[in-house]
């Protein structure tokens, strides 16, 4: 059998592509953990890190001894119960967002999440609300809100969940309604 001209030169092609094919795939693969020049990392001295101190200060509040030598007895702040503070009008606002607090947490979980949306809305408009008239009173330095807040919250989700509630979610709701347009945002 004779083969043709273009029939070797395909021949060849084949041994010569094949051959660098080959050379290709018996190579060994280079480390990808290693530098270019083919040193392994876990050769290389670790960096040092310098042991840096820093001066602890003492932690302990010491009071100097009064002369004599005895300590001076420690005297602790009294407990303020914010449910207490400002006029009732304030408080029943305040109370109010809590309430709605407590039901939104029930409302929310039974799938009706554009009531739920409302009664948060609801909620921050009479905590705003009760907020600035606690201000105006003086009763409030406007700092401590969150106080106020998580008091009312937590006194409400208590009477919720005993099922006896002073005000109602509905009249809540109704009152949060009576607000003003511009009245102030909570903080």
């Amino acid at each position: 059998m004779k083969l043709k001209p273009r029939q070797i030169i395909g021949l060849g092609a084949i041994v010569v592509f094949g051959g660098i094919l080959v050379a290709t795939l018996m190579r060994p693969k280079p480390d990808p953990y290693s530098l270019p020049n083919g040193i392994p990392f876990s050769s290389l001295p670790s960096p040092v890190t310098p042991e840096i101190e820093f001066p602890m200060p003492d932690l302990q509040y010491t009071t100097p001894l009064p002369p004599g030598g005895a300590p001076a007895p420690m005297l602790s702040a009294p407990a303020i119960d914010y449910t207490t503070l400002g006029s009732q009008s304030a408080r029943d606002d305040l109370y109010c967002a809590g309430t709605l607090n407590a039901e939104f947490n029930v409302v929310f979980k039974t799938g009706t999440p554009d009531a739920a949306a409302a009664m948060l809305d609801d909620a921050q408009s009479l905590k705003g609300a009760g907020l600035a008239k606690l201000k105006t009173e003086g009763a409030s330095t406007g700092d401590d809100w969150a106080f106020f807040t998580l008091a009312y919250d937590a006194l409400a989700e208590a009477d919720h969940a005993a099922g006896k509630l002073r005000i109602s979610a509905a009249d809540c709701a109704a009152r949060a309604a009576a607000l003003p347009a511009d009245s102030p945002p909570p903080p």
